[in-house]
């Protein structure tokens, strides 16, 4: 009876007892600081009802269905917290003093590694990225703000400016930039985004806000974690188990698994960039639940031999740090749920911090999509022309609550200062810059065609441009005019360009010049217009060129995603700028005067290339990682349009750079070029010298070889480049980058006798030469110096050896650390 009574009073109390939801906020009671992934257990009588954990941003809700007597809060590096009453909207924990992480290192296996261990072995399966296709939206908010500013605080302060700026932050934000994309995937890395809203405070390019929402890392699995284009070594990874310490720091127990939670940091002398953090591990096939990524170099652990005893150091600082939060779907699979990175700005006012937040909120996620119904063609990143134009119900449609008054203030200040102080135009004009240009009105002067400088030419001062989208978006008129101080000569050109679709950059275009050409040396296609570094130096040593007519018809697009196709017809007549005789044994001209009609097909291949289409630009938002292809093939004709040459020529380059994360990197070029038919100089190939003992370095070139020194018909070019990742002082000011390099090259001259009046040598014995260059000795703002030192090498060695060497000066641009 007494039994029955028991029963009936628990089943009593259960039918009555009214579900209680807990939603708050945790913090660390000294910092005042959110703290991500506290672990939330409810309890009753001892027995676990029920869990949750933080968020990214430091909340949770717990929802209580049965009847609890306490909820603890605990996490690594803090006191537990049992707490009672559920009516509290924040709740702090007390950090234990001092702690910091120690790794005694013991004979036997770490435990902690043998769970690393096990999660790498397990990606395969809990990577959905290598595995399965899936589509899901993503909110995207990146802000500027103060972390925390309370009434207390804003009282407490007498200067001012600082209540000024204080009252400032508690209306609005500094910044605040929000995307939302639909997002497709299928394996491996066919990735298609599409931005359907965008918009920034303060400005209307969509630009910055798409690059926003592109630092940051989408999932823990992601090697190397790639932020603002710098690469760390993720730690959970085979690479990464032999350059990090690991260490177990709790284990959280749920009625069938457990979470581990395991702390790491980059080995002492490491020469990789790592980070410091926590990865949580579910022992259900060892996925990851959450991860933190701490960038700071300065943070790192400290290690112990089992007979040494060190006092550990207190390290307050703080760095960028980037938070991963995981979701278990109903299929039982983990998906990202929210990534935030946190960027550390420095104190404001009182007791606040300035902080930049990015944060990504990843929903309606379907998993295991067929492939046959992902669309993952054209652009991997587009923005739909009516992302700019959503109006705030839209907006708050997407994010499923309204935006609230402290958001809009946002916007409508920053609206009202970025309208005043004209911020849309200049950001163009800082584009338009950045690709060697300056907007006056509907014209955009180039910048480049003012001065430059070659050996043929001496100083070569002129002025060029072309027309804008103010005058017109479907079309464009460009022109230029230049003299060569060194040749005495003027040169001009233009072209007309039709835009036939911007979103493929199909252009078709008309175009007349009369300029010099480089001997010997002949321009692959490049869809952005830009000169690799190498080509870009090596024009100082131009030494021999043509001149050139030039009457020609261009069509160029993208047939589809980074495929770039040029299709072109040139009608020119060339003569040398230099002595030089052909003896023609057709007789088709008098040896120093040529006719030339030719058509071809040029093409750009970037495999699987990272960029945002935007209108008719490309933004690329990091080097490919897959091999770059470019090929050109022409067909020179004979009694067409007054050709008097058949030929047959071809071009093809393959770029390849890899990424070693321990090492650095190794960066391959392989070229050949070959003609066919009995053609003049201005038609054949010459290896791309750059000698000068004195002079600057430039990536895949020949450094030894004399500038119009080997003439080839046929020609084989190879460039090795292996950079090792910096060697970093103590301090970390001081960081050189030691490069070692490679270059070979085999050429062969049909019918040489035929080349008069110049000096004719070629390669068939092959050529070969070696060096290194030593980078970053020097910095000057944006300016790295270096040195570099090469030799050369084989049967085309001088007998004096100081003619076989060169010591040059590096010189390249970098932008942060």
């Amino acid at each position: 009876m007494r039994q029955l009574l028991c029963i009936a009073i628990c089943l009593f109390t259960s039918i009555h007892f009214q579900a209680q939801e807990i939603e708050a906020l945790v913090l660390d009671s000294e910092t005042k600081k959110p703290i991500p992934f506290v672990n939330v257990i409810a309890y009753n009588n001892g027995k676990v009802m029920d869990g949750t954990a933080t968020n990214v941003e430091g909340n949770f809700r717990l929802r209580l269905s049965v009847p609890t007597d306490s909820v603890v809060l605990s996490f690594v590096g803090y006191q537990r917290k049992k707490i009672t009453n559920y009516s509290a909207r924040h709740y702090y924990l007390n950090p234990v003093s001092n702690e910091l992480i120690t790794v005694e290192v013991r004979p036997g296996l770490n435990p902690a590694l043998r769970i690393i261990r096990n999660a790498v072995e397990n990606q395969k399966i809990n990577n959905i990225q290598r595995n399965m296709s899936y589509t899901h939206d993503t909110y995207n908010v990146f802000n500027a703000d103060v972390d925390s500013l309370s009434e207390e605080q804003i009282a407490s302060l007498e200067d001012s400016s600082d209540i000024k700026t204080a009252l400032f932050f508690k209306k609005q934000q500094a910044f605040l930039i929000e995307n939302y994309s639909h997002v497709e995937y299928k394996p491996l890395n066919n990735r298609k985004e599409t931005i359907t809203a965008t918009r920034t405070s303060g400005l209307k390019n969509p630009l910055i806000a798409t690059l926003a929402a592109q630092i940051q890392p989408f999932s823990a699995y992601d090697n190397p974690i790639s932020l603002f284009a710098t690469e760390y070594l993720n730690p959970i990874t085979s690479a990464g188990m032999k350059g990090y310490y690991y260490e177990l720091r709790d284990t959280l127990y749920t009625e069938k698994d457990s979470v581990f939670i395991i702390d790491f940091a980059p080995k002492p002398g490491s020469n990789f960039k790592g980070v410091k953090g926590k990865v949580f591990i579910h022992s259900e096939n060892w996925a990851i639940t959450n991860a933190i990524y701490e960038l700071d170099p300065s943070l790192s652990l400290s290690v112990e031999q089992e007979s040494s005893s060190s006092e550990n150091k207190d390290d307050s600082s703080t760095g960028t740090t980037i938070l991963i939060a995981y979701e278990q779907l109903s299929s039982g699979h983990w998906f990202p749920k929210e990534v935030r990175t946190i960027i550390p700005l420095g104190s404001l006012v009182g007791n606040s911090n300035f902080f930049i937040w990015n944060t990504s909120f990843y929903r309606n996620i379907q998993l295991d999509v067929d492939r046959k119904t992902v669309k993952t063609g054209g652009a991997p990143i587009e923005v739909t022309e009516a992302a700019m134009e959503r109006s705030n119900a839209y907006w708050d449609s997407l994010k499923g609550e309204t935006t609230n008054a402290r958001e809009l203030e946002t916007y409508r200040f920053n609206d009202s200062i970025s309208e005043e102080a004209q911020l849309d135009r200049r950001l163009n004009n800082l584009t338009t810059l950045a690709k060697g240009y300056v907007s006056i009105r509907w014209f955009d002067l180039d910048l480049l065609s003012i001065l430059d400088f070659n050996n043929f030419e001496g100083f070569r001062l002129g002025i060029g441009g072309r027309t804008n989208d103010r005058l017109a978006k479907w079309m464009s008129v460009g022109g230029y005019f230049a003299y060569g101080f060194g040749d005495k000569r003027f040169k001009y050109g233009g072209d007309l360009t039709f835009r036939l679709k911007r979103s493929h950059n199909v252009n078709l275009r008309v175009l007349y010049y009369d300029d010099v050409e480089t001997t010997g040396e002949y321009e692959l296609p490049s869809p952005t217009g830009v000169l690799d570094p190498g080509q870009f130096y090596r024009q100082l040593y131009i030494n021999r060129m043509d001149y050139t007519q030039n009457l020609g018809f261009e069509v160029e697009g993208y047939l589809f995603k980074s495929f770039f196709v040029k299709a072109f017809n040139h009608n020119k007549r060339v003569w040398a700028g230099y002595d030089y005789n052909f003896a023609d044994p057709n007789s088709l001209s008098d040896g120093q005067f040529f006719r030339l009609f030719e058509t071809g097909l040029s093409v750009n291949w970037k495999i699987k290339d990272d960029y945002i289409q935007m209108g008719s630009d490309r933004v690329y938002l990091k080097p490919a990682k897959f091999p770059v292809i470019s090929a050109t093939m022409v067909k020179g004709w004979n009694g067409i349009w007054m050709g008097e040459y058949d030929y047959l020529r071809s071009q093809v380059r393959v770029d390849q750079t890899f990424k070693i994360m321990r090492l650095g990197s190794i960066g391959l070029r392989g070229e050949w070029n070959q003609v066919w038919g009995d053609v003049p100089l201005p038609l054949l190939l010459q290896t791309p010298g750059i000698f000068d003992r004195w002079g600057i370095t430039a990536p895949n070139s020949f450094e030894t070889v004399r500038p119009s020194e080997f003439i080839n018909d046929q020609l084989v070019t190879g460039h090795f480049n292996l950079t090792f990742n910096p060697f970093r002082s103590k301090k970390g000011n001081f960081a050189p980058v030691l490069s070692l390099r490679f270059s070979a090259g085999w050429g062969t001259l049909s019918n040489p006798g035929r080349h008069t009046l110049v000096t004719v040598k070629t390669m068939e014995k092959g050529y070969y030469e070696t060096g290194f260059v030593l980078d970053d000795l020097l910095k000057i703002n944006f300016l790295r110096l270096g040195i570099g030192y090469f030799y050369r090498l084989g049967d085309y060695m001088f007998t004096d050896e100081w003619d076989n060497m060169a010591i040059k000066l590096s010189m390249r641009i970098k932008l942060g650390r």
